[in-house]
C-alpha cells in the first residue's frame, strides 16, 4: 500500500491499521498508547472532524512504520487538513507533489549491487536483525514491514529503517507482491575485523532462544578431555558437515527461517 496514492492522510491511516490488524489486533489501542491519549481521541481524529497535531502526525508516522519520503509526505498531508486558507492548502499541495516526485526518483535510482562497501559492511553486521530481514523475505508470509515485524518481534520503524538499508544496498528488492531478496548470499572474509561481531550477534541471539527451546530446536554443549589428534578430526567432520549443510541448502525451498551455530574450542 503506497502513500504517494493517498490525498487523505485518515483514509492511509485507517487502511494501514486494517491490514495491521490482519496479524494483530487492537491496533487502534495501541496507537492511542504509542500516543499516549485515549482510545476515543483516535476515533474522533480518524472517524471525526479533528485532526493530528503536527507532533502527533511524527509519532504516527512512526508507529506505521513509514520511511523519511513517507514520514515527510504524511506529516504534510495532515498539514494540508489542517490548512485554513486557500493559498496556504495551494503551497503544501505543491509541497505534497515534490516530496512524492522525489521520493519515485530515489527509487529509480538505487542500483542492486552484491558488493558492501567497507561502512556499509559494518552495519549489515552491527546486528542480527539485518541478515535475519534479508533473510526473512525469502518466505512467502513475511513479503510486508508489518509480518517481518510481526515474524521477527520487532518494531515496525526498526524493520522499514533496516529494509530500507537493505533495498538501497541490493539485498532486498520491492516488488508488486512485496518485499523480496536481492542477494541470496553475503560473504564476509575470515580475516575481517567484522567477523568477531557477527558471530557475537547470533551467539546472544542463540542464547536469548535456550529459554523458550522447541522440539525443533537444539542446543548441545559437551565439555571433553580427547586427544589431540581427535580434536583435529573432529574439527575436519564439522567442517565437512558446514560445507554439505550449504549444498543442501542451495536446492531447498523457503520455508523457514533458521541459525546454525557451531561452538567448538578448547579449553
Amino acid at each position: 500500500m503506497d502513500i504517494f496514492d493517498f490525498k487523505d492522510y485518515k483514509e492511509f491511516t485507517l487502511n494501514k491499521l486494517k491490514q495491521f490488524a490482519r496479524l494483530d489486533r487492537g491496533q487502534s489501542r495501541k496507537l492511542a498508547q504509542h500516543l499516549n491519549v485515549n482510545s476515543v481521541v483516535i476515533s474522533q481524529i480518524l472517524k471525526g472532524e479533528r485532526d493530528f497535531t503536527e507532533d502527533q502526525s511524527f509519532e504516527v508516522s512512526d508507529f506505521l512504520g513509514l520511511n523519511e519520503f513517507e514520514r515527510e509526505y504524511f506529516i504534510l498531508l495532515v498539514r494540508y487538513a489542517r490548512a485554513g486558507t486557500y493559498k496556504y492548502k495551494s503551497h503544501l499541495k505543491k509541497k505534497l507533489q515534490e516530496v512524492s516526485s522525489k521520493s519515485k526518483d530515489l527509487k529509480s535510482r538505487v542500483t542492486a549491487t552484491t558488493k558492501l562497501t567497507e561502512e556499509s559492511k559494518a552495519l549489515f553486521y552491527s546486528n542480527w536483525y539485518y541478515i535475519a530481514i534479508s533473510l526473512a523475505t525469502a518466505l512467502k508470509d513475511c513479503r510486508t514491514i508489518e509480518s517481518i515485524s510481526q515474524r521477527l518481534n520487532l518494531s515496525r520503524p526498526v524493520v522499514r529503517k533496516t529494509m530500507d538499508f537493505l533495498i538501497q544496498n541490493g539485498l532486498c528488492v520491492e516488488t508488486k507482491s512485496g518485499y523480496e531478496m536481492g542477494s541470496r548470499v553475503t560473504h564476509l572474509e575470515s580475516t575481517s575485523g567484522l567477523v568477531t561481531r557477527h558471530h557475537t550477534n547470533w551467539r546472544l541471539k542463540a542464547l536469548e532462544k535456550m529459554g523458550g527451546m522447541d522440539s525443533e530446536e537444539l542446543f548441545y554443549s559437551g565439555p571433553m578431555v580427547i586427544s589431540q589428534s581427535l580434536q583435529t578430526e573432529i574439527r575436519k567432520r564439522l567442517v565437512q558437515v558446514i560445507q554439505e549443510n550449504v549444498k543442501l541448502i542451495k536446492d531447498c525451498p523457503d520455508e523457514t527461517l533458521m541459525c546454525l551455530n557451531i561452538d567448538w574450542f578448547k579449553i
